[in-house]
């Protein structure tokens, strides 16, 4: 339903009266639910908002992928956050200068 919440066209219906369309996340929406899933320990949904994001075409900012890498430090979670290093070199970020 978010889909189509969010992606009307100008073709589509009206919105009834008490419909209300949601903003599409952005980089910090997407930080803080990383956050809270990862602070209750639920990991593998915080990998799977990540790859969401991914597929709808939103590139991770620094400012998530230094979150994904304190929350995988915290819980001792190195594979993981070797997990995030590589996705940063293999995108080729090269403005990610901030993991120097």
């Amino acid at each position: 339903h978010y889909y189509e919440l969010t992606h009307r066209g100008s073709g589509d219906p009206p919105l009834q009266q008490n419909q209300r369309v949601l903003p599409e996340p952005n980089m910090h929406v997407f930080s803080a639910t990383m956050n809270a899933l990862g602070q209750a320990g639920k990991y593998d949904l915080c990998q799977e908002v990540l790859e969401k994001m991914i597929e709808s075409g939103k590139k991770p900012n620094a400012m998530v992928l230094v979150s994904l890498l304190s929350i995988y430090e915290k819980n001792h979670e190195g594979y993981r956050a070797l997990q995030v290093f590589r996705y940063v070199q293999n995108a080729k970020c090269t403005r990610m200068n901030i993991f120097v």
